[in-house]
């Protein structure tokens, strides 16, 4: 940062902070069918109908200002607008369920209009990164640029990302796989819970893989396992491969990248588990010679060292908490995994996700004899 930059900065802070109240919703034309607001370490307090007023939109955008609540959620019938405080960070998201699109609110329109892309900074932001013109250091600031844009909200249209000639949204152009790209972006900005992202209707969705592995293995249930060499005329066979172990009948599936630092080649291992309607999945860096694995029961995890019981999935022992009774925890941060597997840590890192895979109480398993267990099934 400039010392320009920081005295503009500065000026903008103090004027936020000097400001009795921020929020102004008098340009508002549609109330929203629907509001969350999601305080640091409380439940979601959810309003619908009636229950959602001026008032009450007021108070909870004053809130967030104040950096009282973390994340707060206004809905219309296709339209979402989420504003997320992390850490010392916050953005502000639109998304649009019916086309399948995500806008985010600039804090540097002058960036965004004249610095080329080859040269903006990307920080990390909840599981994925923003452009630093896009993160905004105080949340006062985002509420005082976000009121005079909610005229735009509720009639199911794009919004426009010029007002008054004017950048005031940055609008995220997917290449391939628009509506699956989308559903990416949700879970890495959004903030949503898997169970608000992965339902019946797009479980079984395509997987958006930028990077794809070197091979597969796969077993079906009574079945040998068959390693295929991925190639462009087998990648489909990677998609279906992955929806026959949503569905169940594959019971292990391995993928497996070849990666590159520092001139040495190292591979990294996605390992899915299935037995009896129970799943598990496993991640593996052969550099760093680290395991994690996918949490299914955040509450078993939390209990006391050696109160988790110990069982076998495919011939695996693991903790309770490790293993999953439904696949839509699995299938969300699958698709995070395969979207970022060229650095997952930001993903990996998440608190009350994920865990070290070789954790087993009074026996701790080392890196080598988990690899060799995993690899050795079917």
């Amino acid at each position: 940062m400039t010392e320009t930059e920081a005295v503009s900065l500065a000026r903008e802070l103090l004027t936020a902070q000097c400001a009795k109240t921020v929020a102004d919703i008098s340009y508002l034309r549609i109330m929203p069918e629907y509001m969350s607001i999601q305080p640091y370490g409380a439940k979601a307090e959810i309003c619908t109908g009636d229950k959602i007023t001026e008032d009450a939109i007021l108070d909870a955008l004053d809130r967030f200002s104040k950096s009282e609540i973390k994340r707060m959620e206004l809905k219309w019938l296709q339209e979402e607008v989420v504003l997320i405080n992390s850490d010392d960070k916050c953005a502000c998201f639109w998304f649009h369920d019916k086309k399948y699109t995500t806008c985010k609110l600039l804090y540097d329109e002058e960036v965004y209009c004249t610095v080329d892309s080859k040269y903006v900074t990307y920080s990390p932001f909840l599981l994925g990164k923003l452009a630093d013109y896009e993160i905004f250091r105080s949340p006062r600031l985002l509420v005082m640029k976000l009121c005079p844009l909610l005229f735009q909200f509720g009639e199911g249209n794009l919004i426009e990302t010029r007002v008054n000639g004017i950048y005031v949204w940055s609008q995220n152009v997917y290449l391939y796989g628009k509506y699956d790209a989308y559903l990416v972006d949700k879970m890495k900005f959004g903030g949503y819970p898997p169970e608000k992202i992965i339902t019946d209707f797009n479980k079984r969705r395509k997987f958006i893989i930028p990077k794809f592995p070197a091979f597969m293995e796969a077993a079906r249930e009574n079945g040998e396992k068959q390693k295929i060499v991925l190639k462009p005329t087998t990648k489909d066979q990677l998609q279906m491969t992955l929806q026959m172990y949503l569905q169940g009948s594959v019971k292990y599936l391995h993928l497996c990248w070849d990666m590159k630092a520092d001139d040495n080649i190292y591979q990294t291992h996605l390992f899915l588990l299935q037995e009896n309607r129970k799943y598990a999945l496993y991640y593996l860096n052969d550099q760093r010679m680290a395991a994690s694995s996918l949490i299914g029961s955040l509450d078993e995890y939390l209990k006391p060292e050696g109160q988790s019981p110990i069982l076998e999935l495919c011939g695996v022992p693991m903790h309770l908490y490790s293993v999953h009774h439904d696949i839509i925890r699995i299938r969300f941060f699958l698709s995070l995994l395969l979207d970022s597997i060229e650095n997952p840590e930001q993903i990996l890192n998440k608190v009350g996700e994920f865990v070290d895979g070789t954790r087993i109480y009074k026996q701790f398993m080392t890196y080598d004899e988990l690899y060799h267990k995993l690899m050795g099934i079917g």
